[in-house]
């Protein structure tokens, strides 16, 4: 994660534990800005922050991206809607088993995902979401 104000690397410095409730604290060691997130398990997330993807092999790992896929690409699609308001240039849509590793999205593949979102929705046959996905290509595009 970078600092929005000096675009350094910023990192974890605390994280606490309540239930399923995870809480991080990330400073930069430069200009000392700092911010908490919270994230949640799967089985918890309501979509109120990252979920938490816990796996112990690759093929685990595998198995929870295939699991879990909807509420990936459902939260990837409300996080880069929600850069594009603020400006953010980086999304997390998980917290990767450590919790310090994150599966995130740079602003210049926010279409690539989103594109990606778009098929996910549509091999599912969601129309719903695929509509949202369009409006939020087009407003990527222009």
């Amino acid at each position: 994660m970078d600092c929005p104000k000096c675009k350094s690397e910023m990192f974890v410095t605390s994280q606490d534990s309540i239930e399923s409730l995870f809480q991080y604290r990330f400073e930069c060691i430069f200009c000392g800005y700092i911010e908490e997130e919270e994230a949640m398990s799967v089985s918890e997330s309501k979509g109120n922050g990252p979920i938490m993807l816990e796996y112990a092999s690759e093929e685990e790992f595998e198995v929870a991206l295939e699991k879990y896929s909807y509420k990936i690409q459902t939260r990837t699609i409300k996080e880069i809607r929600r850069a594009l308001k603020d400006g953010s240039d980086y999304i997390v849509v998980a917290w990767l088993n450590t919790r310090e590793n994150v599966l995130g999205v740079i602003e210049s593949e926010y279409l690539d995902h989103v594109e990606n979102a778009r098929a996910y929705f549509e091999e599912i046959e969601d129309y719903e979401k695929c509509q949202e996905v369009k409006e939020l290509i087009d407003k990527l595009q222009s």
